[in-house]
């Protein structure tokens, strides 16, 4: 190996160097996350390329899946809804635009664990899990969560919120307690919409939050699709969120947002990952944190 370049450098002449060759060679593909509903899985690419994933029953039929526009070199991709205790193919490609590559795994879901079965709205006052099994829907907000350690999983069902002309605040999942997640399901403003600032999840006051693997659809005036406040340790990965709002208030606070986090005390953590988002019409992703907000609401 020649010297590297320059006066005194790589005297010991030892040092590797690897080339990383652009290009859509995938690599390492395997699974982050199995569930009875949903798998994640994740690959990485020798240089930029974009990132598609489709699933079947029958290694010839992959009927099901989607793609993510955009260069990059590590993808990770949600394979969802799917059957509980199931096998699957799911085959990942990359491309740029020169070359293509292509790879294939088989996962089984697991058996749907124990949870407490929910059928309507309601407030969820005791901690523990549980799991939506059907479709509903609510005047104002569908879904409260008042109990701390709770795990709800929407079971890819969807909560649509706000059908009812009203002057509060709505919510599809309102979470206000601390180690709460929310995974698994689609999140709709009804055609009422609810007041300003109806979101379709929020959650305030809290520690430890989590909401992943959700689809959300807003439209009424200044709703983000996802917001907290006043809350730390927040994570919010694996979302798609579609914004139909043209209505901002205040464009200088709290503007509009995609997805939110206002986080307290201000040396809080929060983290927003691997999110889809359409339409926003001010800002997309802002996290804020402030010690103006140490004191927490009760």
């Amino acid at each position: 190996m020649p010297p590297w370049p320059g006066s005194g450098r790589n005297a010991t002449e030892s040092t590797v160097f690897r080339v990383l060759d652009d290009g859509a060679a995938i690599e390492g593909l395997a699974v982050e996350e199995l569930t009875a509903t949903s798998a994640v899985v994740s690959w990485t690419t020798a240089g930029e390329a974009d990132s598609t994933v489709a699933w079947g029953r029958s290694p010839g039929s992959c009927a099901t899946g989607y793609s993510r526009t955009g260069g990059r070199r590590e993808h990770r991709m949600v394979v969802a809804p799917l059957e509980p205790s199931t096998g699957y193919f799911v085959t990942v490609r990359s491309r740029d635009d020169t070359s293509e590559d292509s790879a294939t795994l088989t996962v089984t879901t697991v058996a749907t664990p124990a949870a407490t079965e929910l059928s309507s709205c309601t407030t969820i006052t005791e901690p523990g899990d549980y799991r939506l099994t059907s479709d509903v829907s609510a005047a104002c907000t569908c879904m409260s969560i008042e109990a701390a350690n709770v795990r709800l999983d929407l079971g890819w069902h969807t909560v649509t919120y706000a059908e009812t002309a009203t002057s509060e605040q709505c919510h599809g999942v309102s979470a206000n307690a601390d180690g709460v997640r929310v995974s698994r399901g689609l999140v709709v403003q009804g055609a009422a919409g609810g007041d300003l600032y109806s979101h379709a999840v929020a959650g305030r006051g809290a520690e430890g939050l989590e909401f992943d693997q959700l689809w959300i659809r807003v439209h009424g005036s200044d709703a983000f699709g996802l917001r907290t406040m006043s809350s730390g340790s927040v994570s919010v990965h694996d979302l798609v969120v579609v914004s139909e709002v043209r209505d901002v208030t205040d464009r200088h606070y709290p503007g509009n947002r995609g997805i939110g986090l206002d986080l307290s005390p201000e040396d809080a953590t929060g983290e927003v990952y691997d999110c889809v988002l359409f339409g926003v019409p001010h800002w997309g992703i802002m996290i804020t944190a402030d010690d103006r907000l140490d004191a927490r609401p009760p």
